[in-house]
């Protein structure tokens, strides 16, 4: 069912595109909108470039043994075929080697 809330958010991101010229929503703001529609999305963090001296501690909110990094940016709507998609061991410095790269 769709919310206030849902289509509130779903309004100010079609804005905000439109605003920034794009006709896509970022995978940041698509699973943003999924998530206040009520869908169960796996668990994610976004880190910023600039800091991503912050995602060591995310990695530990993860389970399993391997984790997917991804690349978000807004002129970039293909990630595999650059290979901005990676897939890590669950471990610091792979994550860090990856970002390196």
């Amino acid at each position: 069912m769709l919310t206030q809330n849902a289509l509130e958010l779903a309004r100010d991101l079609a804005d905000r595109a439109r605003t920034e010229g794009r006709t896509h929503l970022l995978e940041t703001e698509g699973l943003a909108l999924l998530e206040a529609l009520g869908f169960d999305l796996p668990p994610r963090a976004f880190v910023p470039l600039d800091a991503l001296h912050e995602a060591a501690p995310a990695l530990e909110e993860f389970e399993g043994e391997r984790v997917v990094l991804k690349l978000v940016q807004a002129d970039l709507q293909h990630k595999t075929e650059v290979g901005a998609v990676r897939i890590l061991p669950r471990e610091e410095e792979a994550v860090a080697a990856a970002v390196a790269d």
